[in-house]
C-alpha cells in the first residue's frame, strides 16, 4: 500500500513538473529580452574589386509577442546589432585589405506561425537604421581608420530588408535562430572610384533571452 502510494505521489509531481514545461502559453501576450552573436557578410557587391569573409559581432534588445488566436501572432523587436565584412581586393591596381564594422538599430517585425507549444517560426520585413561605422583599411603596409563617415551623402541611412527564422521556449528560456539580408544597397548611388564598395549585408543570428 505505501508502495502504491509513493508511486502515486512520484507519478503527482512528474506531472505536475510537466505541465509547466510543455504547458501551452501561445495566445498570452509575452515580452522579454535577448541577446547573442551575428555572423555576417555582404552580397550583390559593385564599384570596387574586392571578395569578402564573414565578421561576427553583437546582437540585443528586446520584443513583444501578440497573439492572433492560438496558432498566429505578431512579434516586433528592437535590436542593437553589429554587421560588416572582412575584405580584400585591388583599387587602382593596388591591393588592399579593410574591415567594416557598423552598429545598427534594426526592427524587424515578425509575423508568427505557432504549429505546436514552444514553438514559432516567423518572418517579416525589416527596417535598419544606420548608427555608425568603422573601418580599418590597409594598403601598402599604410593603416588607415575612418569612423563615422556620415559626411558622405550616398550612405544610406535606413535599409528595408526580410529576416526569419524560429523561436524555441521552454519556461522564460528562449532560444531564437534567425537569417536575413537587406533588400536595398548600403549607398544610394553607385561608389566606383571609391574605397567603399556597395553592397548588401546579409546575415545569420543566434540569442538566448528571457520570455515573460
Amino acid at each position: 500500500m505505501k508502495r502504491i502510494n509513493i508511486l502515486a505521489l512520484l507519478l503527482m509531481l512528474s506531472q505536475m513538473v510537466a505541465a509547466q514545461i510543455i504547458g501551452d502559453d501561445r495566445d498570452n501576450v509575452h515580452f522579454g529580452i535577448k541577446a547573442g552573436v551575428n555572423f555576417t557578410n555582404v552580397y550583390d557587391a559593385s564599384g570596387v574589386d574586392f571578395s569578402s569573409e564573414n565578421r561576427n559581432g553583437f546582437v540585443g534588445g528586446g520584443f513583444i509577442s501578440v497573439p492572433i488566436g492560438k496558432y498566429l501572432g505578431i512579434q516586433p523587436e528592437v535590436l542593437f546589432s553589429q554587421k560588416g565584412a572582412n575584405a580584400k581586393g585591388t583599387l587602382d591596381g593596388e591591393a588592399y585589405t579593410f574591415k567594416r564594422t557598423t552598429n545598427n538599430l534594426d526592427v524587424p517585425i515578425f509575423f508568427q506561425v505557432k504549429p505546436i507549444p514552444h514553438l514559432a517560426i516567423v518572418a517579416g520585413p525589416q527596417l535598419s537604421f544606420l548608427m555608425s561605422q568603422k573601418d580599418a583599411y590597409s594598403a601598402d603596409g599604410d593603416r588607415i581608420i575612418i569612423e563615422q563617415q556620415f559626411k558622405n551623402q550616398t550612405l544610406r541611412k535606413a535599409n528595408v530588408g526580410i529576416a526569419g527564422g524560429i523561436d524555441v521556449w521552454i519556461l522564460k528560456i528562449l532560444l531564437s535562430g534567425r537569417v536575413g539580408c537587406d533588400l536595398q544597397k548600403n549607398t544610394t548611388t553607385s561608389s566606383a572610384g571609391t574605397q567603399a564598395p556597395s553592397y548588401k549585408n546579409f546575415w545569420g543570428q543566434v540569442t538566448l533571452g528571457l520570455r515573460f
